[in-house]
C-alpha cells in the first residue's frame, strides 16, 4: 500500500525523497527538521530542504512553536483546491500571452479546412512541416480517443511518420483516456503523457504545436469537423508556452 501511495505522490510532482518524508509526516502529524532527520536517517540540512520544498508545493504547513520551526501536513481539501487553482491559471494564460506578444513584422499564414478530408489535409501540413524543418519536439492538448475514433487508419500512419522523423510528443489527454493509454489501445510511441480534467480540456478536439506551426482541430458532434492551421513562429511560441505551463502544474514528471 505504501509503495502504491509513494507512486501516486511522485506522479503528482513530488520527488521520491519528498514523497517518503510526506508519508511519514502524515502518520506523525507534526515534526521539526531535526526530528525528521533522526527518524528518516538523513542529514538535518536535507530534511529542512525537503520540508521547505513541501511547503512551497503547498502540501505542508510551517509554523513556529517554542521558537522552533514546526511542520504539519496541509489539509487535503486545501491541497486539492491549490492544484485546481493552478489549473485555472494555466487555462487562462493563452489570451494574456497573446496580448503581450507582438507579431509586428512577422508573417502569419492562417488556413481553415472543413470536413474530414480537410482535417486530414491539415494533419498532412503539420507532419510535413515537422519533416521539412526537422522538428524534434511537438506538444498537444488532445482528446486522443476522439481522433483515433474519427480517423484510425490515417492517424496510425501519421504517428508512424512522426516517429520516423524522431519528433518526440508531449501529450496532455483527458483523465478518462488514461486507461486507454495504459492498456495500449491509444498509446503512441516516442511520447510522454500527462492527464487533466475540468476546464483544461473544455473543448472537443486537439491543439498541436511544434516548430513554427500551431494547429487546432475540432471534432464537435454539433458541426462538421474542421481545422485551423496557423503558421507563425510567434503564435507557435505562445501555444508552446501555454502548454509548458499547463504541463508543469499537472501531476507527473516535468521537462
Amino acid at each position: 500500500m505504501e509503495k502504491e501511495l509513494l507512486g501516486h505522490l511522485i506522479e503528482l510532482g513530488l520527488t521520491e525523497k519528498e514523497a517518503r518524508l510526506y508519508v511519514w509526516l502524515v502518520e506523525r502529524i507534526e515534526t521539526t527538521g531535526y526530528e525528521a532527520s533522526i527518524a528518516l536517517k538523513i542529514p538535518r540540512g536535507t530534511a529542512y530542504t525537503l520540508l521547505e520544498g513541501l511547503v512551497r508545493k503547498e502540501i505542508v504547513r510551517a509554523g513556529t512553536q517554542n521558537k522552533k520551526r514546526v511542520y504539519t501536513p496541509e489539509s487535503f481539501s486545501v491541497w486539492k483546491k491549490s492544484l485546481q487553482e493552478k489549473m485555472n491559471i494555466a487555462s487562462s494564460m493563452l489570451p494574456l500571452l497573446e496580448s503581450m506578444v507582438s507579431v509586428k513584422g512577422h508573417s502569419i499564414d492562417v488556413r481553415l479546412y472543413k470536413g474530414m478530408s480537410g482535417v486530414q489535409k491539415a494533419w498532412d501540413e503539420v507532419i510535413e512541416h515537422f519533416e521539412k524543418n526537422r522538428v524534434d519536439t511537438c506538444f498537444a492538448v488532445s482528446h486522443g480517443s476522439q481522433i483515433y475514433a474519427a480517423m484510425p487508419r490515417y492517424f496510425k500512419r501519421w504517428i508512424e511518420r512522426r516517429v520516423a522523423n524522431k519528433t518526440e510528443a508531449y501529450l496532455i489527454y483527458p483523465l478518462e483516456d488514461k486507461n486507454a493509454v495504459e492498456n495500449g489501445s491509444i498509446r503512441e510511441p516516442l511520447a510522454q503523457y500527462k492527464f487533466a480534467q475540468g476546464e483544461a480540456l473544455a473543448f472537443s478536439g486537439d491543439v498541436t504545436c511544434g516548430g513554427k506551426i500551431a494547429a487546432i482541430f475540432s471534432f464537435d458532434n454539433k458541426q462538421e469537423p474542421h481545422a485551423v492551421i496557423i503558421e507563425s513562429e510567434d503564435i507557435s511560441k505562445i501555444f508552446t508556452q501555454w502548454f509548458r505551463t499547463l504541463w508543469h502544474v499537472l501531476p507527473g514528471k516535468n521537462f
